[in-house]
């Protein structure tokens, strides 16, 4: 790969056009898609795990649709089926979902899509959206800009409650229209239904890539189905072995593409 999306960002003097960051995101969610339909999670998507092949006739300030993008560092993926609590200092700070922060390791995989709604806002802007000096730092970013949640959302964090947890103050925040003044309608719901507080509520990815923002992008019919099923076992509920979270890394490693022309594909798995 020729470049990370953070090396093309460096060299930019003003943010990629709104097109051109719908194609590097909806190429990310392809990507996020097939990762977790294999049964794992990234766990540190940001612009520098995000590599782009430009093609041999552009240079790197010119667009091209037929660039390639790959997620980079896979060696923090962990199985979604696999049991909490996971690391808590797992994902780099910017771009951390609040249920990492507010909890001591019970996060799931939308941290993923919390994370590729940070980094499309930063393609946009070359900045940032919550750029937190610490962990405390981080949580009053968020909360400056969507507000401070209900009190029935911060008290699905209490059972398994981070340091970081506080009886934090009732603040309603600019919200993201504040930060998004340039962007169309499609581009700020996207937006919002990615950067959702509560992971419960937050959009799946399925639901993503289905959405009209991505329309004129979907030349492959992608078969997403409405559930995620586990590779291993049948009807009983499964674990993930240490030995299969391995063997999936090191395959995902080897071969995971996000090529804008191929399709995810399952990973079939014996049950025994």
């Amino acid at each position: 790969m020729d470049m990370s999306l953070y090396d093309l960002m460096k060299i930019k003097k003003r943010g990629f056009p709104e097109h051109k960051a719908r194609f590097y995101l909806h190429e990310v969610l392809k990507g996020l898609y097939h990762l977790h339909k294999m049964g794992l999670f990234h766990r540190d998507v940001k612009p520098e795990n995000i590599l782009i092949n430009l093609p041999k006739t552009h240079s790197t300030l010119q667009y091209s649709f037929q660039e390639r993008v790959k997620l980079a560092d896979l060696g923090s993926i962990r199985g979604i089926y696999s049991k909490p609590p996971y690391t808590e200092y797992i994902s780099t700070r910017w771009y951390r979902a609040p249920e990492c922060l507010l909890t001591k390791g019970y996060y799931g995989p939308k941290m993923d899509i919390w994370a590729a709604g940070c980094v499309f806002y930063e393609l946009i802007t070359l900045t940032p959206l919550f750029a937190g000096s610490n962990e405390i730092d981080q949580l009053a970013k968020i909360h400056a800009i969507l507000g401070t949640p209900p009190v029935r959302v911060l008290n699905k964090f209490t059972n398994n409650r981070s340091q970081n947890f506080q009886n934090f103050p009732k603040q309603r925040g600019k919200g993201l229209n504040a930060v998004l003044e340039n962007l169309s309608d499609n581009a700020k719901n996207v937006l919002r239904l990615m950067l959702e507080y509560d992971p419960m509520k937050r959009v799946t990815l399925k639901r993503l890539l289905e959405h009209s923002y991505f329309g004129s992008l979907s030349r492959i019919n992608m078969r997403l189905s409405d559930k995620m099923s586990a590779p291993i076992g049948t009807k009983r509920k499964q674990q993930y072995s240490e030995e299969y979270i391995k063997d999936s890394r090191k395959r995902a490693i080897k071969s995971f593409s996000l090529c804008m022309h191929s399709v995810p594909k399952k990973i079939k798995v014996n049950s025994s």
